[in-house]
């Protein structure tokens, strides 16, 4: 028998609803508040789990995970749906216009995961909040290759913005891991993103084999990252960075029409006050917001249920 609330006129209601009511309100809240302010720092972002850190950390008073994505203006988890053990990492996350998310992982799933029993970490999966469908099968894009797709966006004209973490071949090319990647998945064509690969982008001295990891495209064209290691590099015609800068935990702004490129995020003390990897980042745009947030409810509610 269902569990019942009673609302302010008296009439039951189940314990669930008044609990999605008050999620509802919430995040029409943090949502409104967003377009009203035109607060650009709204981030969804994940952080990587590295050798010797804790297995969890906090922003804005959320416990946040490597399998989870949080909103760092509202502190509010969108998406986790993962066991806490073995704990995956989710390292490629973009949401659809309709709230659907879909990502990558770190490594291969073997624990079942929404009607899925298992997926590679080469695969993009997408997840309407209580079921599971792969977008992209690993073995049909690398041909039966062993690879792990960590960065992932949708361009504006469609096509799909991608990075693997090693040299991987597939949609008619070879590309290394600090390749801006475009694929158009209905022709099978992958091409270097405005002719911007891993030397031309990474211009000047420069770390030992940089890896592009946290990915977006911004609907100028613009492109959003972050790098899976720290080093010293410089990006595109201006933008250089130091092993002290941590740059990992950094997201840094490239623009392909003029070669320049800016600090977008300084994540330092984002998370604990202390510095992690960012691989998975998602920007939404002022004019998308409202409806991101709309689909982004379930996620939350989902989230809440699933502990």
């Amino acid at each position: 028998m269902a569990i019942l609330e009673t609302d302010e006129r008296g009439r039951g209601m189940p314990r669930g609803s008044v609990l999605g009511t008050t999620l509802l309100w919430v995040s029409l809240t943090v949502v409104l508040t967003w377009i009203r302010t035109g607060a650009a720092a709204a981030l969804i972002l994940s952080y990587g789990l590295e050798a010797g850190q804790p297995s969890s950390e906090t922003l804005g008073g959320t416990v946040v995970r490597p399998p989870d994505a949080i909103d760092t203006a509202s502190a509010l988890l969108i998406f986790g749906p993962f066991p806490d053990s073995p704990p995956e990492d989710i390292d490629a996350l973009h949401v659809l216009p309709n709230g659907n998310v879909v990502f990558s992982t770190s490594t291969d799933v073997n624990q079942g995961f929404g009607g899925l029993a298992s997926f590679e970490n080469g695969s993009l999966i997408e997840w309407n909040g209580s079921s599971a469908s792969v977008l992209l099968d690993e073995n049909v894009l690398f041909g039966g290759a062993n690879q792990d797709i960590d960065a992932f966006s949708i361009l504006p004209n469609g096509n799909w913005l991608l990075s693997t973490t090693s040299t991987a071949t597939f949609g008619g090319g070879s590309f290394e891991n600090a390749d801006l990647v475009e694929y158009d998945p209905i022709n099978d064509l992958a091409t270097l993103y405005m002719g911007f690969g891993e030397a031309t982008l990474f211009t000047g001295a420069s770390q030992s084999n940089p890896d592009i990891d946290g990915l977006h495209v911004l609907a100028d064209g613009s492109v959003v990252f972050s790098l899976r290691s720290n080093g010293l590099g410089r990006v595109g015609n201006n933008f250089s960075y130091a092993i002290a800068d941590a740059p990992s935990t950094d997201l840094i702004r490239f623009d392909p029409f003029t070669g320049d490129a800016s600090l977008f995020l300084d994540g330092a003390g984002l998370f604990d006050g202390s510095t992690r990897n960012i691989d998975a980042v998602f920007v939404p745009e002022p004019g998308t917001f409202l409806i991101l947030g709309l689909g982004l409810i379930g996620f939350g509610y989902l989230r809440r249920r699933s502990f």
